[in-house]
Order: structure tokens, then C-alpha cells, then sequence
């Protein structure tokens, strides 16, 4: 059921009528969204920061296709997911790898995460007026989690990879704070106020891969290619190319115009489709101490098998007040709920949508101060909509140290992507026995959003490896 609030103290319920069903609609497809924006928040007001960052770090990864920190460790497995050429650096003393690896991102360029956690378990006005205050004209948001799983085994001169991993990635943007406002604050503080934007959208997925990679050397370059097979899961897909509305000033009526497109696959309906991806490196070796490198990563596309909805409308809707409904029995009102879902996708269809995946590009630079430090310096950018996305490309600097030769640190910045701005942490930690290398990793390339309101973004990526 759909709620406007026209008063602070008078709800408006859609009546049974075609118009005010198709406003409804209209209202609810600004809550898809929303619901990004909104799952965003539940998770960070449900629990503490140490449970949120312990449940990211373990369960899930934030933002590792940037690779800030592994893209300067070629002989990790884990690196491999950055640049597929390090499939090339696998050390001679081991004939097989196997690397885990969760990752977990929520991020930002409109506001921050911080004050989501200072209201406790309820979203204040305070809260709202702060996050609607820092957005812009171009507001987007993201989070997701990838899970990976890589294998790598010598069979003659060659080094295979086998890669699988399963993404739930989701983004939106908005353009017009004020059609936020609307939802969380309700139209009663936007009488007389005609709200309008376009090229609003919203992307949420899940999918899994299953990988093959190789790699080889033409002096002094090496390369690197893997190819990969696409399982789609639960995918939706909601394009706003134009929604206005107005509130008259005596709360009796809304004028809403809208053109929108939505696709989604069925809930809990399993694999909902498929399709292909490739991912392609090459390093070059400029002396003995820097090494330049680039990578393209997720180029191909997804065919899922779902319901498409479209709408093109211009309305006006009175509503009417809900002590109206006091004498009405439940057949009523759930008559009333089914004729406003009849109403709001009128030209359902079943239909396949094709949609590219999250494909990015990584430019990469890597100099050896000495033995024991290197600095690094990498461009991202992302071509799509799709989580992991880039509201601007992405500039990042890092260093790392190694202290003696287990544990290596590292520090790093960014300016640009998403959060337009983070600061990170990395820590490993190599353990040689006789016959096998075992690895661990943790950091973190996005620390601020939870540092009082400095940052919009937080991340964390984990990983464990073991060679024989």
C-alpha cells in the first residue's frame, strides 16, 4: 500500500480509481530507488561499527577491483583477480596455489556514512536534513560483496588458473535531492514545489563465475587472459527518464508526469540467465625497478529472463482521508491493494534483457625504492552503471614497506570514483616453510566514512592462500 503524507497529521491512500492506482505506482518505483539508499542505512543502524566492519571484512569484500595495494604484490594469487598477467609470477617453487578472498564496499559521493550512526536505531529528522544537506546535483550510491576462489596448477611449461566468485553488486543515482526528500520527508514540505529529474536509475544483481586463465611471456612483455562463463541470478533494473510532480498548497491534490522502465527476474527464482566475460593484463618491465601494467576486467554481458514494465503517464490524483476507510472491511481494502497492483505495470511483459557486466579498466605503475619499499600509483574507471561503479575515474597513490620478511604494511589514497576521496590500510603477512607459502592479507583502501563525517565511503577485503 502507498502512503502520501500531504499533512503532517493526514494520510492520503490512493483510491480504487485508473489515476490515483497509477500514482501509486509512480510512488512506488521511486521506492526501488530508494531501497539502495535505504539498505544502505539499516545495515549500518542494525549493528555497531565493530560488528559492520568484522561482517565486511569476513563476509564479504569492499571494493577490491581497485586493487591499490595487491596490484603492487605480482606474486600473489589473490592479485590475480587485478591483473590476470600475475598468473605469470607464480613463483618456481611451488606447483600449485589456492587463494580465498571475501570482499564488502558501501560508498558514497553524496554523503557519509558517519551520521547514519548517531541516531541509534531510528532515522531522525536531524539525520535526514544532514544527509540531504551534503548531496548535490549528481548523487549516486553503491554497495555490494564479492566472494572468490582462485586455483592455480603448473601442467608442463604452463601455469593454469581457475577462477570462480559470486558478485551481488547494487548502484543508483539521483540527480535531485529534493525527490529523496520527498520520500523521507513526505510532500508536506514540498507544497507549491514542482519536483522534477531525469536519467534517475537504480541496478541490482547477483551473479557468479566460473573462470579459465592463462598466461605467457613475449620479451619483455607478459600477458595475461581469462575467460569466464556467467550464471545471473536475481537481477532488477529501473530507468526514471523523467518524473515531475506538484503538491497543491491545500494538500488535495498531486500533478505527477513520469516516463520509466523497469525489468526484473522472478524472487527467489534461481538462475534467472547467463552469459560470457573476459578479463585481459599485461605488465612491462621498465628497468629493473618500475613496472607499468594494465588491465581490463568484466568485458561482456548477462541475457536474464524477466518481467519488463514500462510507463509513460500524465495525472492528477486526489486521495482521500484515511479515517474514510474506518467503516470499510478487509475484502475492501484488499480489493483496493489488488486494483492499485493491476494499475501499476499495465504492460507487463515477459521478456530477456541484455546487460553488460561491470567492466573496468586499470592503469598501473609500480617502482621498488630499495629492497624493502615500493610507492605505486594507479587510474580506474568503470564504463557501466554497474556496481562496482565510478562517478569519476579514479586516481590512487600507495606505499608499502616490508618489515623483515614476514609482515609488510601499506598505506594508501585516492581521489576520485565514487567517494571522490579515501584514505586505506594494508597488512600481509608471508610464512615460508620447507615445502609450502602461506599468506594472509587484510586491509582496507576506504577508512573515513566512518571517521566523523570525513569520508563517504567504507570498505574491506580479506584473504588467505596457501602453496605447495
Amino acid at each position: 500500500m502507498f502512503f502520501t503524507v500531504l499533512r503532517e497529521k493526514t494520510i492520503i491512500i490512493p483510491s480504487t480509481s485508473k489515476k490515483s492506482g497509477i500514482i501509486g505506482s509512480l510512488m512506488s518505483l521511486c521506492f526501488w530507488v530508494l531501497s539502495l539508499f535505504k539498505n544502505i542505512y539499516i545495515i549500518t543502524m542494525k549493528y555497531n561499527l565493530l560488528l559492520l566492519l568484522i561482517g565486511i571484512t569476513f563476509c564479504g569484500n569492499v571494493i577490491g577491483q581497485n586493487g591499490i595495494h595487491l596490484g603492487s604484490l605480482p606474486q600473489l594469487i589473490h592479485s590475480q583477480w587485478n591483473q590476470p598477467a600475475y598468473l605469470q609470477s607464480v613463483s618456481d617453487s611451488v606447483d600449485y596455489q589456492v587463494g580465498i578472498d571475501g570482499i564488502g564496499y558501501a560508498g558514497s559521493n553524496a554523503f557519509s556514512l558517519a551520521p547514519l550512526l548517531q541516531g541509534g536505531n531510528y532515522l531522525t529528522t536531524e539525520n535526514k536534513d544532514k544527509m540531504l544537506g551534503q548531496m548535490g546535483k549528481r548523487n549516486r550510491f553503491q554497495y555490494g560483496t564479492d566472494y572468490l576462489l582462485s586455483v592455480n596448477f603448473r601442467s608442463g611449461a604452463l601455469i593454469h588458473g581457475i577462477y570462480g566468485g559470486y558478485h551481488l553488486g547494487a548502484a543508483a543515482g539521483v540527480n535531485n535531492k529534493d525527490l529523496l526528500g520527498l520520500i523521507f520527508k513526505g510532500n508536506a514540505h514540498y507544497e507549491n514545489q514542482t519536483i522534477a529529474d531525469k536519467n534517475v536509475f537504480f541496478r541490482s544483481r547477483t551473479w557468479a563465475e566460473l573462470g579459465w586463465g592463462i598466461s605467457g611471456k613475449v620479451n619483455p612483455l607478459n600477458w595475461g587472459f581469462r575467460v569466464k562463463g556467467i550464471a545471473g541470478f536475481q537481477n532488477h533494473f529501473l530507468d526514471l527518464n523523467q518524473i515531475s510532480t506538484f503538491t497543491a498548497n491545500d494538500g488535495e491534490e498531486i500533478t505527477l508526469d513520469a516516463d520509466y522502465a523497469f525489468f526484473r527476474t522472478p524472487k527467489n527464482g534461481g538462475l534467472t540467465g547467463g552469459g560470457i566475460g573476459a578479463d585481459f593484463g599485461i605488465t612491462i618491465p621498465v628497468k629493473d625497478k618500475l613496472l607499468l601494467s594494465a588491465s581490463i576486467l568484466n568485458a561482456g554481458f548477462m541475457i536474464n529472463k524477466g518481467e519488463s514494465l514500462n510507463g509513460n503517464i500524465s495525472v492528477k490524483y486526489s486521495g482521500f482521508d484515511l479515517i474514510s476507510l474506518i467503516d470499510q472491511d478487509s475484502a475492501f481494502i484488499s480489493n483496493t491493494i489488488d486494483s492499485i497492483r493491476k494499475e501499476v505495470f499495465p504492460d507487463t511483459v515477459t521478456k530477456t534483457r541484455v546487460s553488460s557486466l561491470p567492466t573496468t579498466i586499470h592503469l598501473n605503475a609500480i617502482y621498488d625504492l630499495n629492497e624493502r619499499s615500493r610507492i605505486s600509483a594507479g587510474l580506474h574507471y568503470g564504463f557501466t552503471a554497474e556496481a562496482y561503479t565510478y562517478s569519476l575515474p579514479m586516481l590512487s597513490v600507495g606505499y608499502q614497506y616490508k618489515l623483515k620478511k614476514v609482515i609488510t604494511f601499506g598505506v594508501n589514497a585516492f581521489g576520485g570514483g565514487t567517494e571522490t576521496y579515501g584514505l586505506g590500510a594494508f597488512a600481509l603477512a608471508e610464512i615460508h616453510s620447507k615445502s609450502n607459502v602461506y599468506n594472509l592479507y587484510v586491509q582496507s583502501e576506504n577508512l573515513l566514512g566512518i571517521m566523523g563525517g570525513i569520508g563517504k565511503g567504507v570498505n574491506a577485503q580479506a584473504g588467505v592462500s596457501v602453496g605447495f
